[in-house]
């Protein structure tokens, strides 16, 4: 059994749920919205997972219960706030064994230094997990604007069927054009 994991499914990346259900035999979807109940009636392959992933405990426990059910994630796409939920990428990668794509947001992308050590960190960690296929997308804006949820959902599967160790849907540079 193929076995797929999107955390943050139900918003911005409900046609990437919608598009690994079509390519999976499941797909769990962690999500906290009530919008994970009409994802659910749109396709049986979709296992709901209604847990706020900034409770590292809970998180762990479900995504073990799901693993123990349906298998090891073969893939995974991760959209966690990292200010909030800091550990919560590394708690969700001990249960990937393939691909593990991080969506990342633009502050990641700022040359500042203390970003820079901070994101030496998280490949360190990263590499450290043993069967993992660690792929970055920083999602960035267009023009003056931040990016809409279709042009994130349709970056990231572009992603999923072109992978590169690291991506950017939109652009991040030069940093000083960002909109407020």
């Amino acid at each position: 059994m193929t076995h797929a994991l999107v955390v943050g499914g139900t918003g911005m990346l409900r046609p990437v749920s919608l598009y690994l259900a079509a390519k999976y035999n499941k797909v769990s979807v962690v999500a906290m919205s009530d919008r994970l109940d009409s994802l659910v009636s749109e396709s049986d392959k979709i296992n709901p997972i209604r847990v706020d992933y900034c409770n590292t405990a809970v998180l762990d426990s479900a995504l073990q219960a799901a693993t123990n059910e349906f298998g090891r994630f073969d893939i995974a796409v991760i959209w966690v706030h990292l200010k909030k939920a800091p550990e919560a990428p590394y708690v969700i990668a001990k249960y990937v064994s393939g691909r593990y794509i991080h969506l990342l947001p633009s502050w990641t992308a700022d040359p500042a230094k203390e970003n820079q050590k901070l994101q030496k960190e998280r490949h360190k960690r990263f590499e450290e997990i043993k069967n993992l296929n660690y792929q970055e997308i920083i999602l960035g804006w267009q023009g003056s604007r931040w990016l809409h949820n279709d042009e994130i959902s349709a970056g990231t599967i572009y992603a999923i069927e072109h992978p590169k160790q690291k991506q950017v849907i939109g652009t991040v540079e030069p940093w000083s054009a960002k909109p407020l």
